[in-house]
């Protein structure tokens, strides 16, 4: 579900501005929002060695949200597919 309002609303926002007059500051401050969001939803991870919780680094934030949009927009064109 929070993928899904991620979607909508965040990507149409950060993806949507590329029309907007923006600052090097207002682009920068749209990426950090966007990466705080997907913190937020993935959560943190316990790192194996120590076994303390770690907040996520940005690359990794990054290449999992790619990764599970990737899979949705699949899973629904085959679904559109009759598949």
């Amino acid at each position: 579900m929070k993928i899904k309002i991620y979607r909508t609303i965040i990507l149409s926002v950060v993806y949507g501005c590329e029309t907007w007059s923006l600052t090097l500051r207002d682009e920068d401050r749209l990426r950090v929002f966007e990466k705080r969001v997907l913190r937020r939803i993935f959560g943190p991870k316990m790192y194996e060695v120590t076994g303390k919780w770690r907040r996520l680094h940005n690359e990794i934030v990054i290449r999992t949200a790619h990764k599970l949009l990737f899979e949705i927009s699949n899973r629904e064109e085959c679904d559109g597919q009759g598949m």
